[in-house]
């Protein structure tokens, strides 16, 4: 065996081959054969190595390219249109917006049962497929007649809105009665569904204590229509502000959520998350953070749904500053080690008919599709982290995870705090959101 590796070996040139170097100073011919044996073990293991991390590369595929189109979906159908082929032209392959309850479902079963509209919500669908776009649904708010509360508050009971949510995805999911009524669309099926949207924001809020049951009944009711379906978290957000590791939010709520619901751990289809941060580095932190904090509840490999982010535009100096923000974001967590299935910049467009901060990529006016520039680099941005190898920016995940339990607690009243907080302090307020959003407004019914 020694005299075959060694006549394998001289038949190689010396000049730049290491093996061969490596023996050159070895004389002595047992010695030099096992030399040769190891040193060849050695480069096959530097070769599959290699041929590992080539495959871990492969198997992390970049974030899937959505936008959030609630704006846009209000759009007259000659104005929907072209904003949508530019959607698809650009790489968007879904888009995010509301199943209003309210809409779908204005008035309580009677004897017949269930009396679905879906008019409206059909009318989306089948202009998002005929553009080979897929609707991604949140599941919002509270029918007025679920309720006893005002305002966006959690249904009075689990089952009601459980059976909206198996509704929804009855329609327009896989094999849904919608693809049946139109089979000459292309068939795209939601397979996302986003249970709320900001339930720890004053303004959506429902507590942890409550949210974790809701979650439960709805995943339920949607995996019996589709098993493999991704129900996630609805979006928790930040406050928009700088990373503070003592501010985060989502992380607080996460603790909350997790405490009260301990057999939730390992049954949670991916987290929603709106990291509204100042800055693209804040943006990234904010995830980084939150990627921390599932961990710690081993739920490390859990995805997480990037479902809104971004910057509000404005001046030459303000738009062009929010390029610089959109493309660092891009680059650095579309393709990276963070378990990031989804990203969807907050949003297409923000038509001059509607009353909100302007975050669109395109013009208010809507007669144009041409990209701003904070459109453009963000785009240009996803190519370029596709092509490029995987960003390790979050820390390699431990087999073996100790939870954060102690770290948060759940008082009398239902509300859970973490730390020495007051309940007060658990949720950002809307008056603390930067963007004021309010594309939600449509769907109010007290």
């Amino acid at each position: 065996m020694g005299r075959q590796i060694q006549t394998f070996l001289d038949s190689r040139s010396h000049g730049s081959d290491p093996i061969s170097q490596a023996m050159a100073g070895i004389t002595d011919q047992p010695w030099r054969a096992a030399a040769a044996r190891v040193l060849v073990a050695l480069v096959c293991l530097l070769a599959c190595l290699t041929a590992a991390t080539s495959a871990a590369q492969a198997a992390t595929p970049p974030a899937i390219s959505a936008v959030n189109g609630f704006s846009a979906l209000q759009l007259p159908l000659d104005e929907l249109n072209p904003q949508l082929a530019a959607m698809q032209a650009h790489g968007v392959t879904t888009v995010r917006g509301d199943a209003p309850w309210n809409q779908i479902e204005p008035a309580p079963p009677g004897p017949l049962g269930h009396v679905w509209q879906w008019a409206t919500t059909d009318a989306w669908v089948a202009a998002l497929a005929a553009h080979h776009l897929t609707w991604q649904p949140v599941l919002d708010y509270s029918a007025w007649w679920a309720k006893t509360c005002s305002g966006f508050c959690a249904p009075t009971d689990d089952s009601t809105y459980a059976a909206f949510a198996q509704a929804v995805a009855t329609r327009y999911g896989v094999g849904g009665s919608f693809w049946a009524e139109n089979p000459q669309l292309p068939y795209y099926p939601a397979q996302i569904f986003e249970i709320w949207n900001e339930e720890n924001v004053s303004t959506y809020s429902i507590p942890a204590t409550r949210y974790g049951s809701l979650y439960l009944a709805a995943r339920t009711a949607i995996h019996a229509v589709d098993p493999q379906a991704a129900v996630i978290i609805g979006g928790l957000a930040d406050d928009g502000q700088a990373f503070n590791a003592s501010q985060d939010y989502p992380k607080w709520y996460i603790n909350q959520l997790f405490t009260a619901y301990p057999n939730l751990v390992g049954q949670v289809d991916g987290f929603g998350l709106h990291p509204y941060g100042s800055s693209a580095s804040a943006v990234e932190q904010w995830v980084v953070d939150f990627r921390n904090a599932l961990t710690s509840w081993n739920e490390g490999s859990a995805p997480i749904y990037i479902t809104e982010f971004g910057w509000q535009t404005g001046s030459t100096t303000t738009e062009n500053w929010r390029a610089v923000q959109m493309s660092s974001v891009a680059q650095t967590l579309s393709h990276s080690n963070c378990g990031i299935a989804y990203m969807a910049p907050y949003t297409w467009i923000v038509p001059l008919t509607l009353d909100q901060a302007d975050f669109g990529l395109v013009d208010r006016s809507a007669l144009s599709t041409t990209l701003r520039p904070a459109g453009t680099a963000w785009f240009k941005g996803l190519g370029q982290a596709a092509g490029q190898p995987v960003n390790a920016l979050c820390p390699a995940q431990s087999s073996s995870t100790t939870t954060t339990a102690t770290t948060a607690t759940v008082d009398t009243t239902g509300t859970a705090t973490t730390g020495a907080r007051s309940n007060a302090q658990s949720r950002p307020t809307r008056s603390r959101h930067r963007r004021h959003r309010r594309h939600h407004r449509r769907h109010r019914r007290s």
